[in-house]
């Protein structure tokens, strides 16, 4: 779950945008050692990402977009935390 913010470039319904997010995300780590061992640990982590992206059918009832950017967790399960690239869609009612 995050808690984040938009930045709108403009003011019509496509445009794109900045955005930025906090929150506690679930992280599953599998790790391979070798003989093909696999160790796996889970459990919760504060993230933040920063991302752009392109906002469609942005009105007052809807916004659809697309968004990609970099997420990182500041405490993971390992002690280096996790980081990556995403990309995602949404549909907002």
């Amino acid at each position: 779950m995050d808690v984040g913010g938009l930045m709108f470039f403009y003011d019509l319904d496509v445009t794109p945008f900045l955005g930025a997010s906090a929150g506690a995300h679930y992280i599953n780590l599998r790790t391979r050692r070798h003989r093909g061992a696999v160790e796996s640990a889970d459990g919760f982590a504060t993230a933040a990402s920063a991302f752009v992206g392109y906002a469609f059918l942005r009105n007052t009832n809807v916004r659809a977009d697309v968004r990609g950017g970099y997420r990182t967790a500041f405490i993971g399960l390992d002690g280096h935390g996790a980081h990556g690239v995403f990309f995602a869609t949404s549909l907002t009612f």
